[in-house]
């Protein structure tokens, strides 16, 4: 495992433990976070945004998991396949990009909720 999967892999961790205060150290003060599909930036999920979105995803999805499903490394970039399941009572697949700089994600790139595959 590299310096770029371990940061990646502690907030996943932390994520399914949902120890938000574990999880955030993982993040840059002024995380950024940005729809695939169009560029634009998600201001809902941006600095300290995204750590309230974060702390109530947690407080109100008590038995939310992530699994990834498929993973690549390319230079400081992780690309995931993720698995989510008890999110607001349902199951979805997303890819996230995460972008690993000074030992700490600062941006993520989202693709909007893809249905459960069969």
């Amino acid at each position: 495992m590299n310096q770029i999967t371990e940061i990646v892999d502690k907030q996943l961790k932390a994520y399914n433990l949902l120890d938000f205060e574990t999880f955030s150290s993982c993040y840059h003060k002024n995380i950024a976070s940005y729809d695939i599909e169009s560029g634009s930036c998600l201001s809902h999920m941006c600095g300290e945004s995204f750590f309230a979105h974060y702390e109530k995803k947690f407080k109100e999805n008590t038995q939310i998991h992530c699994k990834v499903i498929q993973r690549m490394v390319y230079s400081n970039l992780v690309v995931d396949k993720e698995y989510i399941t008890a999110f607001k009572g349902k199951n979805h697949h997303e890819m996230v990009i995460y972008l690993v700089e000074d030992e700490l994600i600062s941006k993520m790139w989202f693709t909007k909720e893809m249905e459960e595959e069969n």
